[in-house]
């Protein structure tokens, strides 16, 4: 992420706007990818999508120039342990 900062104040335009995520994945996929790692039953809310608003990291790589190091999927489990261990969080089974 600090690459992706640091690459928005060199790179970016004054008052761009950039979305800054590991990969393309929608709120409601990261959501379960949590949910999953720390073994909980979850139900992802359904959310209304007007504008057909599309998760996409195309726009950052370009202007920015960036590749993304590494995968959500592969790091949430270690996140949630963290999480846990700081008691930042309370979850139930």
């Amino acid at each position: 992420m600090a690459d992706c900062y640091i690459a928005a104040a060199r790179k970016g335009s004054k008052g761009g706007h950039y979305l800054a995520t590991a990969e393309n994945l929608s709120i409601r996929q990261m959501a379960t990818l949590f949910a999953e790692a720390a073994q909980v039953k979850f139900k992802a809310p359904i959310f209304e999508n007007k504008n057909n608003v599309v998760f996409d990291d195309s726009y950052i790589k370009e202007v920015l120039q960036l590749q993304w190091k590494y995968k959500a999927a592969d790091d949430v489990k270690a996140w949630v342990e963290q999480i846990k261990e700081l008691g930042t969080y309370f979850l139930e089974d």
